[in-house]
């Protein structure tokens, strides 16, 4: 799985996800997601991810999440991810992906770490049975976190 003519049809039929959060800080964000996504086209290049499940923290009630994130082919091996939380004309740029070859297989990792304030966000992607792998690892003076996500094209019940 080199390029992202062999990428897409990975992410195309994904329909839910599940993700586990660990955070190193007392304060952090630690708990487990569970959801659907909803994968759509809106043009040539372009995913977007429409996610809406329950956010199960450690301490605390369960509370409803609603995510969105657009993946953008930059050429035959290089792809953007980006969150659209204030809208698909205000991105907030996450990363760029590119594929790589290790030793636990064929993998997409991030091309140089995003940098939000003094936090840095990577993500490596890889591929399951049933459908993908995305886990960002967020390191700085504010977080010290591990999200791992899981999309499935089947139902998913259980963490990461």
């Amino acid at each position: 799985m080199t390029s992202v003519e062999a990428l897409w049809p990975q992410l195309l039929p994904l329909k839910s996800l599940c993700f586990l959060s660990r955070s190193e800080k007392a304060d952090g964000w630690n708990g487990v997601g569970t959801g659907e996504v909803v994968v759509a086209q809106p043009e040539a290049g372009v995913l977007t991810f429409t996610e809406t499940g329950l956010w199960q923290p450690d301490q605390g009630r369960e509370v409803p999440f609603t995510n969105v994130f657009r993946w953008t082919i930059l050429g035959p091996e290089h792809v953007r991810l980006e969150h659209l939380r204030f809208g698909p004309d205000k991105p907030v740029f996450l990363f760029e992906l590119e594929p790589t070859e290790g030793k636990e297989g064929e993998s997409w990792v991030s091309t140089s770490p995003h940098l939000c304030r003094d936090d840095c966000y990577s993500a490596v992607l890889s591929f399951e049975d049933s459908g993908v792998r995305l886990e960002w690892t967020i390191k700085g003076p504010r977080k010290s976190s591990r999200i791992v996500y899981v999309y499935a094209s089947i139902g998913l019940t259980s963490s990461p």
